[in-house]
C-alpha cells in the first residue's frame, strides 16, 4: 500500500523554488510514495514536468482564513491526502496549528531546522563559514521522516519547461545570445542600484547580445523603462508573462544575472548559468544559487572593505549608514565580465 506524505511550504516564491530539487529527488527515489505539497496556487507551476507530486492549494483570503479556515483546510487535506506523515519545511504559526491537528489523529510530523541561531551568529560575528544550504536543511527533514535523498544526483535543469511557442511569440526568432537580467529584489538592501545596472547593460550591449529583463509589479514596470530605453536589444518581460511562460523564457537564456531573489532560484531551476549579486546579505547563510558552491559566480563586496556586511540574513534590516556601501563598491564591469566569462565571450 502506498504511503501518503504531506509537505508544507506556503511561501515565499524563492523558498518554494528551493523545495523543487528536494521534492524531485524524493519523488524519484520513492516512486511508491505519494508526495503532496501544500502551497499557494501560483507556486505549483514551478514544479513543471516533475511526476509523483500533487498539490493542495489553500485559499487563505477566503474559506481557509483564520482558525476556522485552518480547520476547514485540515479537513480538506484529510479527505484528499490522508497523510501518514507530515514534513513541515516552513514552520510558521499556520503550519504549527496544522501539525497539532494532525497529531490529534496520530499523524507524526517532522519539522526542518531553520538554523536561526547559526545564521544570527554569522551575521553578528561576521565570521564567514558557509552554513547548510536551504535545500540541505529540507533534505535532512525528509531523511528524518524516513525518506533519505541524495541531492547530488539531481541535475540542472530540474524542471521541464514547455511553452516554446509563447516564448517565440513574445521575443521573435532567437538569432543571438540572450542574457536574462532580474535587477529587482524584495528590499533595497538586496537590490543593486538601477543606475549601476544600466551601466552593466551598456557594457554587455557592446557584444552581440539581447538583454531580457525579468520582474513583476507596477513599480518594477516603470523602473524597467529606464533599461529598455538604452537599446532595442533590451526587452522587458516584466509583468508580461505567467510563471510557466516566464520560466520557459528563462530556459532559453544563455546566461542570467540576478540579485539575492526568487528569480535567482528560478533561473537555476531552469539550468541557466547565473551570476548572483549580493549586498546586505551573504550566500554563506544558505540561500545561494542552487547547484553551485556557495560563492560560485557570486559578485559581492570584500568583507575587509565593507566590514558591516552581512548586516542581516534576509535583507530586511535598513542600512544604518544610509550609504549601501556593499553595492556602491561593486563596479558594473565586475558583473558584466563575470557574465561574459560564463558565456566564454572575451571582454
Amino acid at each position: 500500500m502506498k504511503k501518503n506524505v504531506l509537505i508544507i511550504r506556503l511561501s515565499a516564491m524563492g523558498d518554494v523554488a528551493l523545495t523543487v530539487p528536494v521534492l524531485k529527488a524524493a519523488a524519484l527515489t520513492y516512486p511508491e510514495t505519494n508526495f503532496t505539497l501544500l502551497t499557494r496556487p501560483k507556486f505549483t507551476e514551478v514544479f513543471a514536468g516533475i511526476e509523483n507530486i500533487s498539490f493542495v492549494t489553500p485559499d487563505f483570503a477566503g474559506k481557509h482564513k483564520g482558525f476556522a479556515g485552518l480547520i476547514r483546510l485540515f479537513i480538506l487535506i484529510r479527505k484528499q491526502v490522508n497523510p501518514d506523515r507530515v514534513i513541515d519545511v516552513h514552520d510558521v504559526l499556520r503550519t504549527k496549528i496544522l501539525r497539532i491537528l494532525f497529531s490529534l489523529f496520530g499523524v507524526k510530523s517532522v519539522v526542518f531546522d531553520k538554523g536561526r541561531n547559526e545564521k544570527k551568529n554569522l551575521v553578528k560575528s561576521k565570521q564567514i563559514k558557509p552554513l547548510q544550504h536551504a535545500t540541505e536543511r529540507y533534505a535532512l527533514a525528509f531523511a528524518k521522516a524516513g525518506f533519505a535523498i541524495n541531492l547530488s544526483e539531481i541535475t540542472y535543469p530540474v524542471v521541464a519547461l514547455k511553452n516554446e511557442a509563447k516564448v517565440h511569440e513574445f521575443t521573435g526568432e532567437k538569432n543571438e545570445i540572450w542574457i536574462g537580467i532580474a535587477p529587482f529584489a524584495s528590499t533595497k538592501e538586496k537590490t543593486y542600484p538601477l543606475f549601476l545596472m544600466q551601466e552593466v547593460i551598456k557594457l554587455l550591449l557592446q557584444k552581440p547580445v539581447t538583454i531580457i529583463v525579468f520582474g513583476g509589479g507596477k513599480k518594477e514596470e516603470a523602473q524597467t523603462e529606464n533599461l529598455t530605453a538604452l537599446s532595442d536589444r533590451v526587452i522587458s518581460a516584466v509583468s508580461k508573462l505567467k510563471i510557466p511562460e516566464e520560466m520557459a523564457l528563462m530556459s532559453q537564456c544563455d546566461a542570467f544575472i540576478a540579485m539575492d531573489s526568487a528569480n535567482m532560484h528560478l533561473a537555476r531551476l531552469c539550468g541557466i548559468p547565473t551570476v548572483s549579486v549580493w549586498g546586505a546579505t551573504h550566500p554563506a547563510t544558505g540561500f545561494g544559487a542552487m547547484g553551485y558552491e556557495y560563492e560560485q559566480n557570486a559578485i559581492q563586496a570584500n568583507l575587509q572593505e565593507v566590514t558591516c556586511r552581512p548586516c542581516s540574513v534576509f535583507g530586511n534590516k535598513a542600512c544604518y549608514k544610509n550609504s549601501w556601501e556593499c553595492f556602491a563598491i561593486i563596479q558594473p564591469s565586475e558583473i558584466a565580465n563575470q557574465c561574459l566569462a560564463l558565456l566564454k565571450i572575451e571582454n
